[in-house]
């Protein structure tokens, strides 16, 4: 039986560098709102460019933080009405930068490109809506000989995909999928899972009052799974129907994604609470449905 530790992914937030590309029709107050949007979610500003172009005006601000704050990042800045659209680029952390482990040490990464197109009835310049793939062949010694990392770069470029066309999520999850590394595609896709989860309660769900279990499955989490695949209630067990995820070549109950978004939707809503996700059964086995239990 698969299951999760409410508390167990807490620690895979990482040390990222990204660069920022904002389109604006204005400059007057765009610096300060970005700086400020950045500054709430622990970024540290590393340098910044703000030029006219566009029809308007275009920053480009380099940044450093945790992994975690990106998503929010991201839907605060396709919501800011100074904001016409923004590329995303993950950038290699200077080796002097990285946390001091060994695991950490001499890890160079290729750049993710990510665009995002902003609110839906904004102008898009051309350079914005191209989006880049996943990541670039490595060349030798790079981070492909580091998997784990490997995957963690991967799944940001992917979240901040995601939160750009969500809920289409399935298509970025196929194309992550085949980035793996072998290994990593259980750790993983329960990683992205719980943090598309935890970001959709945030956006979606945390402005109510506290649930009792029963409650919160019925009033949280099937309606936010409702919106990325069919999936019903019974005897307190979510069933999946028509997994993505099943008769792709993996072993096993396959479906990790579900299982760290319902984790995710779950976390803070049961904050103080152990809870354990668990797929009981899957398609991948032979199964009708995917069965999901929480205790």
């Amino acid at each position: 039986m698969d299951i999760i530790d409410d508390g167990k992914f807490q620690g895979l937030s990482m040390l990222v560098s990204a660069e920022f590309r904002i389109f604006s029709n204005q400059r007057e107050g765009l610096l300060l709102d970005v700086g400020k949007i950045l500054s709430e979610n622990g970024f540290h500003i590393r340098r910044q460019r703000l030029t006219p172009g566009g029809g308007g005006a275009i920053l480009v601000i380099g940044v450093k933080g945790q992994s975690d704050s990106l998503l929010h990042v991201q839907e605060s800045l396709v919501n800011h009405p100074l904001v016409r659209s923004f590329e995303m680029e993950m950038l290699d952390i200077p080796e002097k930068e990285m946390p001091a482990s060994p695991r950490a040490r001499g890890i160079t990464s290729p750049a993710a490109s990510v665009s995002a197109p902003g609110v839906q009835e904004k102008s898009v310049p051309p350079a914005a809506t191209a989006l880049s793939p996943v990541r670039s062949p490595p060349a030798a010694g790079s981070i492909r000989e580091r998997p784990e990392t490997a995957a963690r770069y991967d799944s940001e470029a992917v979240l901040a995909r995601i939160a750009q066309t969500y809920p289409n999520v399935f298509p970025h999850l196929e194309t992550l999928e085949g980035a793996l590394a072998p290994g990593q595609f259980e750790p993983t896709m329960i990683h992205v899972g719980r943090r598309v989860g935890a970001w959709v309660y945030k956006r979606d769900f945390a402005l109510g009052g506290r649930l009792e279990l029963p409650e919160a499955l019925r009033r949280i989490v099937l309606p936010a799974m409702r919106r990325i695949v069919q999936v019903g209630l019974r005897n307190d067990l979510l069933e999946v129907h028509g997994s993505p995820f099943c008769h792709r070549g993996h072993a096993g109950e396959c479906c990790h994604f579900f299982r760290g978004f319902i984790a995710g939707l779950l976390g803070s809503e049961m904050e103080g609470r152990h809870l354990a996700v668990s797929e009981i059964a899957c398609c991948n086995t032979g199964a009708a449905s995917c069965h999901f239990s929480v205790v």
